[in-house]
């Protein structure tokens, strides 16, 4: 009974995580089962313990793996699809915002950059033009700075987990269950 409500309260947080950041609920609880799962869980598992259904966590999977510490991996000669936590919430934090928004911020400046070229080739030079060319210019100019910064971040965060714990990323002696 004890180790139910334990479970349920630490799905609990992440849910109340997920909503805070705009994320239906029901990835942190999805993520809950599978960071407190004692082995790797197929999605019919998580649909079981979380009794959502297996159209429901097939659906939250894939934000979870994408925001969060868990992989998906299948057993040699079986078609069944496993996920399970790398117990490490620097990959996850990693995830959210250092890759994910290091990403976009890639992608927007060079879809700038394309826009600033376009424009420039067009020969259109009328205030409107103008005025979207300098706006183009001080967005890519910030954004380069953002994408630094970013960059620096990631460095810093990966020296200081391999200074401060001694393993790469912060990864811990769990990961490898």
């Amino acid at each position: 009974m004890l180790i139910e409500e334990i479970s349920r309260r630490i799905s609990e947080e992440y849910a109340k995580m997920c909503d805070s950041f705009g994320i239906n609920p029901i990835i942190g609880q999805i993520y809950g089962t599978i960071l407190l799962s004692d082995r790797p869980l197929g999605l019919d598992d998580i649909a079981m313990r979380t009794g959502y259904s297996i159209s429901t966590v097939c659906k939250g999977i894939e934000i979870v793996e994408r925001i969060f510490d868990v992989k998906r991996f299948k057993r040699p000669g079986s078609k069944k699809v496993y996920f399970v936590c790398e117990y490490s919430p620097f990959k996850g934090m990693r995830k959210v915002f250092l890759d994910t928004l290091g990403e976009n911020t890639r992608n927007l400046i060079s879809t700038l950059e394309e826009c600033k070229r376009e424009l420039k080739e067009s020969g259109i030079n009328d205030k409107e033009a103008r005025h979207y060319l300098s706006i183009i210019e001080l967005l890519i100019s910030d954004y380069k700075r953002l994408n630094f910064i970013i960059n620096s971040i990631y460095e810093r965060l990966d020296k200081l987990m391999d200074k401060r714990f001694g393993t790469e990323r912060g990864e811990t002696e769990l990961s490898t269950m």
